[in-house]
């Protein structure tokens, strides 16, 4: 569920809060709730909170709190650890702000930064299997050409489009993969000026490919 479409819920709706090792009280529960609550100011930097996931945990009596913050593009996660829950909850509330701080000014570099770019040409090629039927005969086409591993079909371009191809740094690369829903994003890096294919993993980390 994407930023816009997420329902207008009050933040305390879309708290989540768990116990491991740990029983949580309703007072515990409130306090982090009030605290998590301040977040919702985050509206006013244009930031939709969609949803906050935290696990209260106790291991060699230390007292844990793990918290993940769910917005619209990116994710803060943040941990800490006390002889004490209430405090635990004051500590992880410290580096979310913290956190988002951080990401306010590497946004703000990133906007104000002038970009060098060029325009890259990107074909959309139709794929010539486009139905299971096609599938099994091309199939057995090859069985009855002893085996012959591919078929030469002509590929169909049905679209083009103009891309910028931007030089940035990783980092820069990589927060612009959070902002948007791309697959993948070609860029040329600042730090070597070879061209690089930032892609998502299905594991939610990246890979880059190296062309040149």
């Amino acid at each position: 569920m994407n930023e816009t479409s997420f329902p207008k819920r009050p933040l305390r709706d879309r708290i989540d809060i768990v116990g491991r090792h740990v029983q949580i009280t309703p007072a515990m529960k409130e306090y982090a709730i009030e605290k998590l609550e301040k977040l919702d100011r985050f509206h006013h930097h244009g930031m939709q909170i969609l949803s906050i996931h935290v696990v209260m945990d106790i291991v060699h009596l230390q007292h844990e709190i793990h918290a993940t913050v769910h917005f619209g593009h990116f994710t803060i996660r943040a941990s800490a650890t006390s002889n004490d829950m209430y405090a635990s909850i004051d500590l992880v509330m410290d580096k979310i702000h913290m956190q988002f701080a951080k990401w306010k000014e590497r946004m703000a570099a990133y906007h104000h930064k002038k970009k060098s770019s060029i325009d890259m040409p990107v074909q959309v090629v139709e794929c010539p299997i486009c139905s299971s039927d096609e599938i099994a005969e091309f199939n057995a086409e090859i069985e009855e050409q002893n085996q012959q591993r591919e078929e030469r079909q002509h590929a169909v371009v049905t679209g083009r489009r103009v891309v910028h191809l931007k030089e940035l740094t990783r980092e820069e690369a990589l927060m612009k993969m959070e902002l948007s829903r791309d697959a993948f994003l070609v860029y040329r890096s600042e730090e070597d000026r070879r061209l690089k294919v930032l892609y998502r993993r299905k594991d939610g980390n990246y890979g880059i490919i190296e062309p040149e």
